[in-house]
């Protein structure tokens, strides 16, 4: 349904790309078929490291996406 991207911390480089995706009831998305999918649209370099599922993504009362919730909850992993 909607996705975000965070950055984590990387020993070897600093900082590495994070993707987090919501995903609908039913969904059967894995992590190997969306980078199949992401190596066609983007470069080598922007594509993320990781890939998360959530049913849903944390957002404050104006309803935009809390960057900071996402990092604590998957940028250590």
């Amino acid at each position: 349904a909607e996705a975000a991207v965070i950055g984590a911390a990387d020993a070897d480089l600093g900082e590495r790309v994070v993707a987090v995706l919501e995903t609908e009831r039913h969904c059967s998305l894995d992590e190997a078929g969306v980078l199949a999918l992401l190596k066609t649209q983007l470069a080598g370099y922007k594509l993320p490291k990781q890939i998360h599922f959530t049913d849903a993504l944390p957002r404050n009362a104006m309803g935009k996406v809390r960057k900071n919730a996402l990092r604590e909850a998957f940028g250590k992993s």
